[in-house]
């Protein structure tokens, strides 16, 4: 890719990371609180297994919004099925925007 491995070693021990993934918006004593910005069913997978993996010890507890059209099809949404299972506790919560005519 062009670049120069001392680079890349210097600049990834600054990297936090990309914006909105994973990333830890609270921490308490006892717990602590990460939002992801998730657009695919394999990425919140991803997501719920790693936190899991990470707080093996703890209660994870994973909610998930659905809002776009894509995310509320019927047909889609089964593609989330599994994508929650690593969480103790799993919410879905759904926005769905109402006009009116």
């Amino acid at each position: 890719m062009g670049i120069d491995e001392d680079d890349f070693f210097e600049a990834i021990a600054t990297f936090k990371g990309a914006s909105k993934r994973l990333e830890k918006i609270a921490e308490g004593q006892s717990s602590v609180a990460y939002k992801d910005f998730a657009h695919s069913p394999s990425k919140v997978m991803a997501t719920t297994n790693a936190v899991k993996e990470q707080y093996a010890n703890r209660k994870v507890v994973a909610c998930l919004e659905l809002h776009t059209y894509s995310s509320l099809n019927a047909e889609f949404l089964k593609e989330y099925k599994g994508a929650l299972d690593a969480a103790d506790v799993a919410v879905v919560f759904l926005f769905a925007a109402c006009s009116r005519n």
